[in-house]
């Protein structure tokens, strides 16, 4: 039934010879385990518990979930077409559950290496110069996404409460609690800008192109691309990374996980936690190097 499937992918489904290749291998893996752990039961006999126990097995031997799932895909396609040949009622792949991609950690710049992004000398005293090193600093001072970033009007700014007023996603407002230092930026910038021949009223944005204009993704994108780019060890240079970066180091800092997830406007607790990972990774270097029985 197997070369009658793959025949079908060729004449019916037109899936291409790399494709065809790739599925007839795995049909093959799969009849090979069925062979020597379950006395050669035919393919199309299978059940959820033959397959199940074959994801396991090639997750202990190392295979990749992406990889593991690819060849579900090849076997699930398999099993469709013996039903529409009326061989099967059900797909028992659609049984199984599938094995969860790892999640990625959060990738984060070192706080030695944020302490030389930061140095003022790094930033030209001009306009753009200025510009750039308050999109740095507003990015990660305060975990904001781009999209927030772009929507600041000198009226979000709270001198007094020391606080910054952002729009999240699904237009939720929250405050962000912000140093003194920033705001002496922020002041220091809005002076630069008038200066420039830009308003500065409490309803224009804070941060505009060299026309006048709202800021948008890839300006902002390309401004901390310019000041990333020149450090070796930093393993990314999108807006975002700046993002990751303030909070995993509230998090290396002592700052609790709940106070965080606030502070970033995430609905759900279990977004903040992939920056766990990194400070466990942290306490692990730590106890590696200072514990006595290490």
């Amino acid at each position: 039934m197997v070369e009658s499937f793959l025949n079908w992918l060729t004449s019916e489904k037109k899936y291409s010879q790399h494709t065809i290749k790739s599925y007839k291998t795995d049909l093959e893996s799969f009849k090979g385990y069925l062979s020597e752990d379950y006395s050669g039961l035919p393919l199309i006999e299978a059940s959820k518990v033959q397959i199940k126990s074959w994801v396991m097995t090639l997750l202990n031997s190392g295979y990749s979930a992406v990889t593991v799932n690819r060849k579900l895909v090849a076997l699930s396609t398999f099993y469709k077409y013996a039903i529409r040949e009326g061989c099967l009622d059900v797909n028992p792949v659609d049984l199984v559950s599938r094995p969860k991609k790892p999640k990625r950690l959060a990738k984060f710049i070192d706080e030695s290496t944020t302490s030389k992004i930061f140095d003022v000398s790094q930033f030209d005293g001009d306009f753009d110069g200025q510009r750039s090193r308050l999109i740095m600093e507003l990015l990660y001072s305060t975990g904001i996404r781009v999209s927030e970033l772009l929507g600041i009007a000198h009226g979000d700014v709270d001198e007094k409460r020391a606080e910054l007023k952002v729009l999240g996603k699904g237009n939720k407002e929250r405050h962000i609690p912000i140093s003194r230092s920033l705001i002496s930026l922020i002041g220091s910038f809005s002076a630069l800008k008038t200066s420039e021949g830009f308003t500065t009223g409490a309803l224009d944005f804070l941060l505009v192109t060299d026309k006048g204009k709202q800021l948008y993704p890839v300006f902002v994108a390309r401004k901390v691309k310019a000041v990333l780019q020149a450090y070796a060890n930093i393993s990314g240079t999108n807006p975002h990374i700046l993002r990751h970066t303030f909070a995993t180091h509230l998090l290396n800092n002592g700052s609790d996980i709940t106070s965080i997830k606030e502070l970033m406007g995430h609905s759900s607790l279990a977004s903040t936690t992939v920056y766990t990972h990194n400070s466990i990774d942290r306490l692990k270097d730590v106890y590696k190097h200072s514990h006595p029985r290490k």
